[in-house]
């Protein structure tokens, strides 16, 4: 059930709508005394003649004074009925302080995290841009930078605010100013924060829908769209055939436990702010945009089967895996925001990964990156490479330190930082930026395999009644991996299938890029099974599942009991027979 229906049944209704002050002297019905000729005063003297907005003891409104985060965050919770309030622990807000039971709100609600340092920053200032994210978030707004793109500043826009910033200017809920420019990072006013939550709210409130409790949800088959956002508070939760308009967001309050996402669409950003070292898994899923923000611990995120990922922010130490038959992860980001000294674990395949962080330890056991690049920013990067880990191309604007024996078949480092990279293996070759070319000893020549084998002609044959034989041809060699299950058992992927889980029978061995046979016993008769195969080539590819299903035959004899011969005639008998 959504925030929406379990709080006030928020709408189009009028939302009750408070500023924190501890004392007011300006009610319903009276004007305040500092809003005569204000751009904004319209709004906010009908807001006070409603009663929604109060003031100070001298009657005054201030409406150009700065709001600090933690005002901001409870006009939010008031304007969009937030009550559920999440376990926190910021190191700036404790229970005495008034701002305690609104961030519980917020972080429960999903729209709010604190930083790195395990703080709120609850009396500073909010800015425009970090304004905009909220609302991005609170309304699922679909992310436009080519909007924000217009603006005259829009180059002091952060990476991660300029969607959300170009979002809010579609819908109308934040402008900018005369001269063209946005000014993300100028603190917003009292009035603005009002005119702006207003607009927000006349745009259509988003319902939120909440998972709290650990189990399954979502239809076991089919699909289920989900209008708005939704927030996983509680471990344990599994979300099944689900599309997502909004955000996803697994919340603080998940602590080390576990979340998996099984066929799910996320349209807006997916954003990880709980979960331990085993935690988050993504099965068959497609997402936009990840977010990493946990504030305390390292996060592992797991992409199985054909999950999609177009890009991963990571914003604290995390554990990242693509690991699935089909999955791909196209960017992986560490942002600027990830604190010094933080460890990420990248394993599996990768498009691109992107460091702007400083001393960062990167971890990379195995698989294939074709681009890693260090930007200017990420000074005192070490990044280690197991033996089976290539990257196609490594490109350094700072120094980093290399270690391990994995491969780099190219590396392209800034002339003026190439005395300042270590490297303990290494790579096949190195071009300068200025187009300086020099070649390591002995330079091998790297044919990186990422295609997965195809699996054709698939069929089982000559079934008996305890076996079968499974056929199947396969474009590449390797090894195949087969599971039988009775033919209503919900089926495996192919991790389940490679670790060759509990099955009726199951079986590995050499596959050849030709006809493959199979054959298959220890069956019951006249039941019906699926098997299910994959071939794995020697780069690590994995293929789509196939599914073959058969009937094992019928070959119990008949057998005969009671027989005799009765009521015998001068020509004839009746024969007797069970």
């Amino acid at each position: 059930m959504s925030l929406l229906k379990r709080a006030r049944k928020i709408a189009a209704t009028v939302l009750v709508f408070c500023l924190v002050v501890s004392s007011y002297a300006v009610t319903a019905g009276a004007a305040a005394i500092d809003t005569t000729g204000h751009w904004a005063a319209a709004q906010l003297n009908e807001w006070v003649d409603k009663g929604f907005l109060k003031g100070y003891e001298d009657g005054s409104l201030k409406p150009d004074n700065q709001i600090s985060r933690a005002e901001f965050i409870a006009l939010v919770n008031r304007s969009f009925g937030f009550s559920e309030k999440a376990e926190i622990s910021f190191s700036d807000v404790n229970e005495s302080n008034w701002a305690y039971v609104e961030v519980q709100k917020a972080v429960a609600a999903g729209y709010f995290n604190g930083y790195e340092d395990g703080k709120i920053g609850a009396s500073r200032s909010i800015n425009r841009q970090e304004v905009a994210v909220i609302i991005s978030r609170l309304l699922g707004l679909d992310e436009n930078e080519d909007a924000a793109a217009d603006f005259a500043d829009s180059a002091s826009l952060a990476y991660w605010s300029a969607g959300a910033v170009g979002a809010a200017l579609e819908k109308g809920i934040m402008k900018g100013y005369e001269d063209g420019s946005f000014q993300p990072a100028r603190a917003i006013t009292r009035a603005e924060a009002v005119v702006t939550l207003n607009r927000a709210i006349e745009a259509g409130v988003t319902p939120t829908t909440k998972f709290d409790k650990a189990g399954t949800y979502g239809p076991k088959d089919g699909q289920e769209t989900i209008e708005g956002n939704v927030v996983i508070s509680a471990q344990g939760v599994t979300l099944h055939n689900t599309v997502v308009k909004g955000n996803l967001t697994i919340a603080e309050s998940v602590g080390d436990g576990d979340a998996t996402l099984d066929g799910v669409v996320v349209q807006g950003e997916t954003i990880v702010a709980g979960g331990g070292a085993n935690s988050i898994h993504f099965k068959d899923s497609v997402l936009v945009i990840i977010i990493v923000n946990k504030k305390t611990g390292e996060v592992r995120i797991v992409a199985e089967g054909s999950t999609k990922v177009q890009e991963v922010q990571v914003q604290s130490g995390a554990k990242i895996e693509s690991n699935g038959s089909d999955s791909s992860i196209g960017k992986v980001i560490l942002s600027d925001r990830l604190p010094e000294g933080s460890k990420v674990s990248l394993i599996g395949n990768f498009n691109e990964v992107e460091v702007n962080s400083k001393e960062t330890e990167i971890e990379f056991p195995s698989g294939i990156i074709k681009k890693l690049l260090a930007s200017k920013t990420a000074r005192g990067t070490k990044l280690n490479l197991g033996k089976t880990a290539k990257i196609i191309e490594l490109i350094l604007k700072s120094a980093m330190k290399v270690t391990g024996q994995g491969t780099i078949e190219k590396a392209t480092i800034d002339k003026e930082i190439k005395d300042q990279v270590q490297f303990e293996k290494q790579p096949n070759q190195v071009v300068e930026s200025d187009g300086v070319t020099s070649l390591a000893s002995d330079p091998v020549e790297y044919t990186v395999d990422t295609t997965a084998p195809t699996l054709s002609a698939t069929s089982a044959s000559g079934s008996t009644g305890t076996g079968t034989t499974l056929n199947f041809t396969s474009n590449e060699a390797g090894t195949y991996y087969y599971l039988v299950y009775a033919a209503a058992d919900s089926a495996p992927n192919a991790s389940i299938i490679e670790a060759q889980g509990i099955a009726v029978a199951k079986g590995t061995a050499a596959a050849t890029a030709a006809a493959n046979t199979v054959n298959v016993t220890g069956l019951a008769e006249v039941t019906a099974y699926k098997a299910y195969v994959i071939v794995k080539d020697a780069a690590g590819n994995v293929s789509a599942v196939s599914t073959l299903s058969f009937t094992t035959a019928d070959e119990t004899e008949p057998t005969l009991s009671a027989t005799s011969a009765s009521g015998a005639t001068g020509m004839g008998t009746t024969l007797n027979f069970t």
